[in-house]
């Protein structure tokens, strides 16, 4: 397998040391998952043009459920435009109830239940994020831990989003 992270140059952010930006940014790996709700697939490479959210969660992390909880709810009231949160959950069995309700629906419920797209982004920790720009380039990975800064993630995301690549 490819080892994705180790292969480039990145820096680490010496405020909060788990968050790495890479530079230059690396080819987002495509995947078809399905979703949690009805079981439709969802292939990243259909949202090329928005900046992508990924944030890998497992039911055994307490603090996935509560990250992927006001993750949703800061993607609902930030109105962002271009730009989609995908929520991957890496239980092998089926993810806990907790999200199989109306309150979630905001962001995309996918399950990874083979581990796949966990391991090629080389997911360790939960939760996880990785922030792909709308060209399809994986720009920021953070490594577990709450998301604490919702006012610095919501200003690179929009930076993000109002970039121009050719």
């Amino acid at each position: 397998m490819r080892k994705l992270f180790r292969e480039i140059n990145s820096t680490i952010n010496v405020n909060q040391p788990n968050i790495t930006y890479l530079e230059p940014a690396v080819k987002a790996y495509n995947f078809s998952l399905p979703r949690i709700y009805g079981g439709q697939q969802f292939e990243l490479v259909n949202n090329k043009g928005r900046v992508t959210l990924l944030c890998f969660w497992a039911s055994k992390s307490p603090l996935s459920d509560s990250a992927v909880y006001h993750l949703d709810k800061w993607y609902r009231d930030s109105r962002i435009a271009n730009f989609n949160v995908v929520a991957i959950n890496c239980d092998m069995f089926r993810p806990a109830p907790s999200f199989e309700n109306a309150n979630m629906t905001g962001i995309t419920m996918l399950w990874d239940q083979e581990g796949y797209t966990q391991e090629f982004y080389e997911v360790g920790t939960f939760p996880s994020t990785v922030l792909i720009d709308k060209n399809g380039l994986i720009r920021d990975q953070k490594a577990g831990g709450p998301i604490n800064d919702w006012a610095r993630l919501g200003q690179r995301i929009k930076a993000l989003a109002e970039e121009f690549h050719s």
